[in-house]
């Protein structure tokens, strides 16, 4: 129980199937293209995915800056097409476009919530809209060689 919520009062996303959209998004810090690709890869085996190209900017130690990243973020949130969001690294800056995010359109709209590291934070703001996420890995996570 968090702040009093009982686990019924939270929304579970519906359960993903084969074919479904999901959203790669870039809230926090840059991260190896490579990595990128290799995961993407792995998701769309399964996953339709849509990845805008500025998850790909680098702003300092950011991917991009927290204007790009948080209109990323909630384009996905409020997209209905798109069914779940994974995180393409955590690192640092998803607490700054926190307040950005549409969190009532998520808790109107439940669709998973995919990472972890900074990505906490938007775990954190999902349980408070009263939606369940997943504290899993991020998509470069899904694409680093295994042989090293």
């Amino acid at each position: 129980m968090l702040a009093g919520v009982a686990a019924h009062d939270y929304a579970i996303p519906a359960l993903l199937q084969p074919g479904d959209l999901v959203a790669v998004v870039a809230p926090s810090s840059p991260f190896p293209q490579d990595q990128l690709w290799r995961g993407m890869a792995w998701l769309r085996t399964r996953y339709r995915l849509r990845m805008s190209t500025g998850a790909l900017s680098r702003e300092a130690y950011l991917a991009g800056s927290d204007a790009r990243r948080a209109r990323e973020l909630a384009a996905a949130m409020m997209d209905d097409e798109v069914k779940a969001i994974v995180v393409a690294r955590g690192g640092y800056g998803a607490m700054r476009v926190l307040d950005e995010a549409p969190w009532e359109a998520l808790a109107r709209r439940p669709k998973w919530l995919v990472g972890f590291s900074d990505v906490t934070a938007l775990h954190a703001m999902a349980w408070a809209a009263g939606v369940c996420s997943v504290h899993g890995p991020n998509v470069t996570g899904l694409g680093r060689d295994a042989s090293r």
